[in-house]
Parts: C-alpha cells; structure tokens; sequence
C-alpha cells in the first residue's frame, strides 16, 4: 500500500510539473496614450516619471536635424514596476517623452511591455533583448543601436557615465547618426 502511495504521489507530481508552460508570455505593444491615463498593470507611475523628465535642451537641434521620418523607428520595451527612483527603469518614460518633443510621431517609435528578455517579440530576427527596459533605433527596418547596452559598455570600459544619470539625449543623437 505504502509503495502504491508514492507511486501515486510520484505521477501527480509528474502531471503538475509537466504541464507548467515555462514560455515567457509575448511583449504587447501599448500605446502612450494608455501608460499615460495609467490603465496598464505595473505602469502607474509611467505618467509622472513623463511629467516630471526635463529634456536636455542643448541636443534639441542635433535630435532634429539627425531624425528622418520613415527611416528610423524607435522600439523601446518596459518592463512592468521596475520604476525606483532614478532606475533604468524610469527611462522608458524618459525616452518617450524625448521623442514626443523631438516631434516623432507614435507612428514611429512601439512601446512594448515586456515581462522577460526570453519573452517572443516582433524583432527577434533583428535583435535579442538582454536587459529591461531595452531601446533599440532602428534604420530602415535593421537595428543600429541599442541606448542601454551602449551605456552599460561605457561602464564595462571605466568611463564615468552612470547609467542611472545618462543623457538619454546624447544618445539617441548618436543612434540616429548611425
């Protein structure tokens, strides 16, 4: 009886374990519009991170004059609650707003919520995510820049640059150079 007991337990513990799907759930693509009204899960801060980021005035004109409408695209994945203060995380917001007041229309740049770097999106054969929040510059569809992958090897080769103060400006300045 005791033998047919754990057998028993052994084959319902087999059935429950092998029937978790371990797939990380697809990236959505969100609009603005919802992250600012505040209605997606683990974004309710997005709205006054956007509100309170002051753009760097002093790249405004490189922004301008290096973006080209219908060439580059701005893909940029969240990832819900990773908003501490003065985090990577706080950047989603940031990035976003930079390009609303560079004049980049929605149309040009996807604002995808991500819960994992392993999660499906539709930019898999153009790039792999390593880190959240991740912003990739795409030119004429290839990716030609990733902005935190970019700070952090500035970190890995001694320069001062913290990620957590970038000038997200300067960056996306030279992104849209490339």
């Amino acid at each position: 009886m005791k033998k047919l007991l754990i057998l028993v337990a052994m084959s319902i513990i087999f059935t429950m374990t092998s029937c978790v799907d371990e797939t990380p759930p697809e990236a959505d693509l969100e609009s603005k519009s919802n992250l600012m009204a505040r209605n997606v899960a683990g974004f309710q801060w997005f709205p006054d991170v956007y509100e309170e980021y002051t753009t760097n005035p002093a790249y405004a004109q490189d922004l301008l004059d290096s973006y080209q409408e219908g060439t580059h695209t701005f893909v940029v994945f969240g990832q819900p609650d990773c908003s501490c203060e003065d985090s990577d995380g706080e950047m989603f917001a940031k990035v976003t707003k930079v390009l609303d007041e560079m004049g980049v229309t929605e149309d040009q740049y996807e604002l995808y919520i991500a819960s994992s770097i392993n999660g499906a999106h539709p930019y898999e054969n153009k790039f792999a995510i390593n880190t959240l929040p991740a912003f990739f510059v795409l030119k004429n569809e290839v990716a030609v820049y990733s902005i935190l992958d970019s700070v952090y090897q500035r970190v890995i080769n001694n320069d001062t640059l913290n990620p957590t103060s970038l000038i997200m400006e300067a960056h996306l300045v030279d992104a849209l150079k490339k």
